[in-house]
C-alpha cells in the first residue's frame, strides 16, 4: 500500500519520509494475533 501510494504520487510530489505503526503489536515474551 505504502509503495503504491508513493508511486502514484504526481511528479511534483516529494515524498520524503514514511513512517508504518503497527494497530497490534505484543511484547518480547507475548505473541499478539488477532
Amino acid at each position: 500500500d505504502c509503495i503504491a501510494f508513493a508511486a502514484t504520487r504526481p511528479k511534483h510530489v516529494n515524498v520524503a519520509d514514511m513512517l508504518v505503526l503497527p494497530s497490534a503489536q505484543g511484547s518480547a515474551t507475548q505473541v499478539k494475533r488477532e
